[in-house]
C-alpha cells in the first residue's frame, strides 16, 4: 500500500510538471510567434509576418505585445491594400491602445486613406472622435479645402485648425457680411491678409480705408508671389508704384507670363497670346476693355476760342454760346468749368464734367471736379475718395485733399505744412498755417509750433494762444510769460495748466504741487473742475496713494454733476487697488461702468479685481457683461475668465463648456492648461492629457507653463496606469531641467514613489 501511495505521488508530481511545462512552452510559443512575425516584418516577408502576427494575436490576447503585434499586422494590411482589413484593425487599435506610443502614427495613416479615397466627411469624423490626438497639418488642410464649401463646415473646422489662414479667408469669402469679412481679413497678419483687406475695402466702396491700409506697405517689402496682385491694386492708387512693380517682374520666369498681363497697361494693345489662369488675370483684362478713349473730335481745340480768351469781362457769356452752338468738346467744357470753379459754383461744373468721367484721357480732371462738388456738400469721405484716385498739383486741390485727410481721421500734417510754406497764393498759405499749428498741437508736437516765427501768427488770437502754450509746455517760461502779459492781459487757468503738465513730464512733480495747491485755494480757481480734478495726480505720480486718493474722494463730493466725476470714481478704483483693497476696488469700477465712455475698461479692471478678491459669482457676471460690449478679438479672455471661475466653485461641467469656446477663439497655453486641469478634477485622464500635451508640444517655449504642463501630463499618466510612460515623463523632466529645479525635484519624488 505504501509503495503505491509513492507512485501516485510521484505521478502527481510528474503531471504537475508537464502541466507547467506547457503553460510555459505556450508563453514561449507566444513570444516566438511574435517575434519570428517581427523578423520576417523587418525582412519583407509580409505574408509569413501575417500569419504569425494573425495567430499571435488570436493565441495571447492580453500580451502585453499586443498593442505592438496590431501596429504591424495592421501596417501589412496597409501596404497589401486590404482596405477593410486596415480600417478594421485601426479602429480595434485606436480603441483599444488609446495610449500606445504609435497611436498619432497609426491615426494620421488612417487619415491618409481616408483622403486618397476621398471620403472626407468620414476623415472628419475620426478628427472629432480621436480629438485628442494630434492631426497632422498636411491631412488637416487638405480636409479643410475640399470640406470648406460645404454649409456649416467652415467654423467646424476652425475649431481644429484655428490658425489656419487660408481656412479664415475661405470662410470670410463665404459671407455676405462685408463689415464680417472686415474683422477676420484684419486677423490675418502680413501682406496675404492686407491684399484681402484692401480688396474687401474696395468692395464695400472705402477707398478710404482702402489706401490708408495700401499706403503703409513698402512695395520692397511685397514677395514676389504677391507682386502681381499689387500691381492690380496700385492700377487705382499709384500708377507710378504700377510701373515700378514691372520692373521689380522683369526677369523672373515664373512670373513671365503675368508680367505679359501688365504690359497691355503700358503698350495700350493686347500681345498675340495671352495666358489666363485666375480671377485675377480676368480682373486685369477686365479693367483694360473698361478703358475707353475720347473720340478726337470731343477732345481738340475749337475754332475760333482765341479770340475770346483775352476779354475777361464777356468771356463766360461768350465760351457758354460756343459751347450752345457745337458738339460736346472737352477743351471748352473743362475752360468753362474753370471759370464756374472760381465763383465756387461747383455743382453746375460736375454736371457738364461727369460726362468725361468715362473716358482714361479725362477722368482725372472730372474726378477732381466731383470732389470739389463733394467737399462743397461736407461729404468728405466721398471726396476723398476721387482725391485718393486723382492726380493734381493745383495748390488749392492739395488744401481740400488735407481738408478731406483731416475730416476722416487721417494725417493732413505733411499737406499743411508743405503749402504754409509754398504756397503762392496768400490766404491758402495762411490757412494750411492755421491748420498745420492746431493739429501740430492737438498731437502734442509742441517744439514744432514754438519753432514757428511769431510774427506770422500774432495776428490771429487763437493761434497766438497755441503757441504762447506751447512756449510753456517746451520748457520756455520766461519767454511765454512775457508773450502772455503782453497779448492776452494777464496769466490765465491755460497759462497755470500748462506750466503744472510742464513739470509733471519733466518730473518736477514738487514745483507741480506746490502751484497747483496754491491755486485751488485761490477764490478765483477754488471752484475749478478742472484744477480740482487733477490735484490728485502729483501726489499719484510720487507714489502717495493714500492722499491721491483722499484728493480723489473729496472731488467726488464737492463736484458731483462734474464731467470728471466717473473717471475720479475709477482712478479711486485704482488705487485702492494698488492698496490691495480688492473688494472696493470692484465696487468703485462697477460704479465707473456706468458712464459708456468708461464703460469697457471699467469692466476689464473690475474682472481683475474680483479674481484677486476671489468672488467668483460677480466676476461670472461681469464677464459675461464685457463679452456683449469688447472686440471680438478680445471675447476668448472673457469666456477664460469665466470658464477659470466655475473651475474654482467646482463647477466643472461649465468650465469646460467656457475654456473650449475661449480655445476656439484663440488658443493659448493658459487656456489649454486650465481645461486641462478641468478634465483631470472630472476624472477624464485622456483629454486632460491631451491638453497638457498641447502646452508641451505647441508653447515650449514658455518657461512657466511648459513644465508645468509636462508634469500634470505625468500626472494624468499615471492615474491611467501608464507607469512606464509616465517614469519617461519624469525622466525627461529631470534631464531638461537638471536636479535643482522645483519641477525636477517633484519628478525625483514620484519616480521614488513608483518603484
Amino acid at each position: 500500500m505504501h509503495s503505491i501511495s509513492v507512485f501516485k505521488s510521484k505521478s502527481f508530481l510528474y503531471h504537475c510538471s508537464i502541466f507547467f511545462l506547457c503553460i510555459q512552452s505556450t508563453f514561449l510559443c507566444a513570444a516566438d510567434d511574435f517575434y519570428t512575425a517581427l523578423k520576417n516584418y523587418e525582412n519583407g516577408n509580409y505574408r509569413i509576418a501575417q500569419i504569425f502576427f494573425e495567430n499571435f494575436i488570436d493565441a495571447s490576447p492580453s500580451d502585453t505585445l499586443i498593442p505592438d503585434a496590431t501596429y504591424y499586422l495592421l501596417k501589412i494590411y496597409d501596404k497589401k491594400d486590404a482596405f477593410i482589413k486596415f480600417l478594421n484593425l485601426s479602429n480595434r487599435y485606436l480603441n483599444s491602445f488609446r495610449f500606445h506610443q504609435r497611436r498619432n502614427e497609426v491615426f494620421n495613416l488612417l487619415l491618409q486613406r481616408l483622403l486618397e479615397k476621398k471620403t472626407y466627411a468620414l476623415a472628419l469624423d475620426y478628427i472629432k472622435k480621436y480629438d485628442y490626438i494630434q492631426v497632422d497639418t498636411i491631412y488637416l488642410n487638405e480636409i479643410i479645402l475640399n470640406l470648406s464649401t460645404w454649409e456649416g463646415n467652415i467654423d467646424e473646422l476652425l475649431r481644429y485648425s484655428p490658425g489656419n489662414d487660408s481656412l479664415k479667408i475661405l470662410k470670410a469669402l463665404g459671407l455676405n457680411d462685408l463689415n464680417e469679412r472686415t474683422r477676420i481679413f484684419k486677423e490675418i497678419k502680413g501682406i496675404k491678409g492686407k491684399i484681402y483687406l484692401i480688396e474687401n475695402y474696395l468692395l464695400m466702396g472705402d477707398t478710404v480705408s482702402a489706401y490708408d491700409e495700401y499706403r503703409k506697405i513698402r512695395i520692397d517689402e511685397i514677395p514676389d508671389e504677391y507682386l502681381y496682385i499689387w500691381a492690380k491694386l496700385s492700377l487705382d492708387f499709384n500708377k507710378s508704384d504700377f510701373y515700378k512693380i514691372i520692373n521689380m517682374m522683369e526677369g523672373k520666369e515664373r512670373l513671365k507670363e503675368k508680367l505679359k498681363i501688365l504690359s497691355i497697361f503700358k503698350r495700350d494693345a493686347l500681345p498675340d497670346s495671352i495666358d489666363i489662369k485666375d480671377r485675377i488675370d480676368v480682373q486685369m483684362l477686365q479693367k483694360f476693355f473698361n478703358i475707353r478713349h475720347i473720340p478726337s473730335d470731343q477732345f481738340s481745340r475749337p475754332e475760333g476760342i482765341d479770340s475770346i480768351l483775352g476779354d475777361t469781362t464777356e468771356m463766360e457769356n461768350k465760351i457758354n454760346e460756343i459751347r450752345k452752338n457745337q458738339k460736346r468738346n472737352f477743351y471748352l467744357d473743362s475752360l468753362y468749368c474753370e471759370i464756374l470753379l472760381k465763383k465756387e459754383r461747383y455743382v453746375e461744373a460736375y454736371d457738364i464734367l461727369k460726362y468725361y468721367l468715362r473716358f482714361t484721357e479725362t477722368n482725372n480732371y472730372a474726378r477732381i471736379i466731383r470732389a470739389l462738388k463733394l467737399y462743397s456738400e461736407k461729404k468728405y469721405r466721398d471726396a476723398l475718395k476721387d482725391l485718393l484716385l486723382a492726380s493734381f498739383n493745383d495748390q488749392r486741390i492739395k488744401f481740400i485733399y488735407a481738408e478731406c485727410l483731416k475730416y476722416n481721421n487721417l494725417n493732413p500734417e505733411s499737406f499743411y505744412e508743405e503749402l504754409s510754406k509754398t504756397a503762392s497764393d496768400s490766404i491758402i498759405r495762411y490757412k494750411s498755417l492755421s491748420h498745420y499749428i492746431k493739429y501740430t498741437f492737438q498731437q502734442g508736437k509742441y517744439s514744432a509750433i514754438a519753432k514757428i516765427k511769431p510774427e506770422a501768427i500774432f495776428t490771429d488770437t487763437s493761434l497766438t494762444r497755441y503757441y504762447l502754450l506751447s512756449l510753456i509746455y517746451t520748457g520756455k517760461k520766461m519767454r511765454a510769460e512775457s508773450l502772455y502779459i503782453h497779448t492776452r492781459g494777464r496769466l490765465d487757468k491755460d497759462y497755470y495748466c500748462a506750466e503744472v503738465q510742464y513739470y509733471v513730464d519733466n518730473n518736477l512733480l514738487i514745483k507741480a504741487q506746490n502751484l497747483i495747491d496754491s491755486l485751488i485755494n485761490l477764490p478765483d480757481y477754488s471752484k475749478d473742475e478742472t484744477l480740482n480734478y487733477f490735484s490728485w495726480f502729483i501726489p499719484f505720480r510720487r507714489g502717495d496713494y493714500k492722499i491721491a486718493e483722499q484728493r480723489l474722494e473729496e472731488f467726488i463730493k464737492k463736484f458731483r454733476n462734474s464731467k470728471y466725476y466717473y473717471s475720479a470714481i475709477f482712478k479711486i478704483g485704482t488705487l485702492k487697488y494698488l492698496n490691495q483693497e480688492f473688494d472696493s476696488s470692484a465696487c468703485y469700477y462697477n460704479l465707473a461702468a456706468t458712464d459708456s465712455t468708461l464703460k469697457l475698461e471699467a469692466l476689464q479692471n473690475q474682472i481683475i479685481a474680483l479674481k484677486k478678491a476671489e468672488r467668483w459669482n460677480e466676476l461670472i457676471e461681469a464677464s459675461k457683461k464685457i463679452i456683449e460690449i469688447c472686440p471680438d478679438s478680445t471675447k476668448s479672455e472673457y469666456y477664460f475668465e469665466i470658464g477659470y471661475a466655475y473651475l474654482r466653485k467646482g463647477n466643472i461641467k461649465n468650465t469646460i463648456e467656457y475654456l473650449k469656446m475661449a480655445i476656439n477663439l484663440k488658443p493659448s497655453v493658459e487656456y489649454h492648461f486650465w481645461l486641462g486641469e478641468a478634465f483631470l478634477g472630472k476624472g477624464d485622464f485622456m483629454r486632460a492629457l491631451y491638453h497638457y500635451q498641447k502646452v508641451t508640444s505647441d508653447f515650449k517655449e514658455d518657461q512657466m507653463w511648459y513644465p508645468t504642463a509636462l508634469f500634470k501630463s505625468g500626472l494624468a499618466l499615471e492615474m491611467m496606469d501608464e507607469i512606464r510612460e509616465a517614469k519617461n515623463v519624469y525622466r525627461k523632466i529631470i534631464k531638461e531641467f537638471g536636479e535643482g529645479d522645483i519641477w525636477a525635484t517633484e519628478a525625483r519624488k514620484r519616480l521614488e514613489q513608483m518603484e
